[in-house]
């Protein structure tokens, strides 16, 4: 799964899930139903990961962890809860996937083993990320490299350098620093290469997409168009397609980036709509309701706002929870002004 050999791991999986219904343990059941479900959510499979990682919860959470055999397997207890904090808010429930994450850093916290309590928090930070608020994202960026200076890990020491990176680029965004923007770009590129020497490639087009977002802040439109391209290819080869969509929808950003020509518009407008059309068939709805706010900022600038409108009340009326988020405040900030124009 680390090395990006999704249908490798997937294959093994299936083989584990067999073996361990056959037994009927406990302990084997967990991490039979955790790697399918990790390995389905990077393949951008998101219901069917929701699935199994919630039976790999039934097997694993506060009380359970207690007699679990080994410790590999209260990782994986573990890993299962910060995975599913992931698939939730891809899902569209930002609030549960929160409350999901709290809940692994408690436990994490309370079994004592440096390694699994730096997978929480990598995912506590990358849930962060996620939802945009970078001060959050940051402190536990700098509580995992901690963790990780403390006990030599390389892995989480790349993780925790890209994560802060990409918490300085969001609070730049957010503030207009473009000093912090500049220092976020520089060590999501060291992060990267740091993580990537240890022969990882999971989770990596994502960081990419992180990376190009930066570029396009610092008015590189070009170097965040071929990292994209990059993020797209690694993605395609590895079938990690959870981040499908985002991608995709920071390329039509970037190719507004100086200026959006009838030219340019025309190609981002293409890249919103596939945006659009993989998170539909995914069930993402986060990375739909980004995607529709990108169309339709694109839209209002076009003079459509009717339509601009209609698409996005779509997507926003379909939200239960998350509302003081930063996606869903600015999705509801924009229908205001598309609705005052109409």
């Amino acid at each position: 799964v680390v090395r990006g050999n999704l249908t490798a791991a997937f294959a093994l999986a299936e083989q584990f899930l067999i073996v361990a219904d056959q037994q009927h343990d406990a302990t084997l059941s967990v991490a039979a139903h955790a790697l399918p479900g990790i390995t389905l959510l990077m393949r951008g499979e998101f219901t069917r990961a929701q699935a199994h990682l919630a039976q790999a919860l039934a097997f694993s959470g506060p009380e359970a962890q207690r007699y679990l055999a080994y410790q590999m397997v209260r990782t994986l207890g573990l890993a299962a809860m910060d995975f599913a904090a992931d698939t939730l808010w891809c899902r569209g429930y930002p609030d549960q996937a929160l409350a999901r994450g709290r809940d692994a850093l408690a436990l994490a916290r309370s079994l004592a083993h440096p390694f699994t309590l730096a997978h929480t928090l990598s995912h506590g930070a990358l849930n962060y990320s996620l939802r945009r608020e970078g001060p959050e994202a940051h402190a536990q960026a700098v509580a995992l490299l901690t963790l990780a200076h403390e006990h030599g890990f390389p892995f989480w020491l790349g993780w925790g350098t890209i994560l802060q990176g990409w918490a300085l680029v969001e609070r730049a965004a957010q503030s207009g620093t473009r000093e912090q923007g500049k220092a976020g770009l520089g060590q999501l590129q060291a992060g990267l290469a740091a993580l990537r020497a240890t022969g990882t490639e999971l989770h990596v087009p994502l960081f990419l997409g992180a990376l190009a977002q930066g570029y396009a802040q610092d008015d590189q439109a070009q170097a965040g168009l071929t990292v994209v391209a990059e993020a797209l290819a690694l993605g395609e080869k590895n079938e990690e397609r959870w981040t499908e969509a985002e991608l995709y929808r920071i390329k039509g950003e970037l190719l507004l980036v100086p200026e959006d020509s009838s030219e340019k518009a025309e190609a981002a407008e293409g890249c919103f709509h596939q945006a659009i059309e993989i998170a539909r068939r995914q069930q993402a709805r986060s990375f739909e309701l980004r995607a529709t706010m990108s169309l339709a900022r694109l839209w209002q600038r076009q003079g459509k706002q009717a339509e601009a409108y209609k698409l996005l009340s779509e997507i926003y009326g379909w939200f239960t929870e998350g509302f003081a988020t930063p996606d869903l405040t600015d999705a509801k900030t924009l229908l205001e002004a598309l609705s005052s124009v109409r």
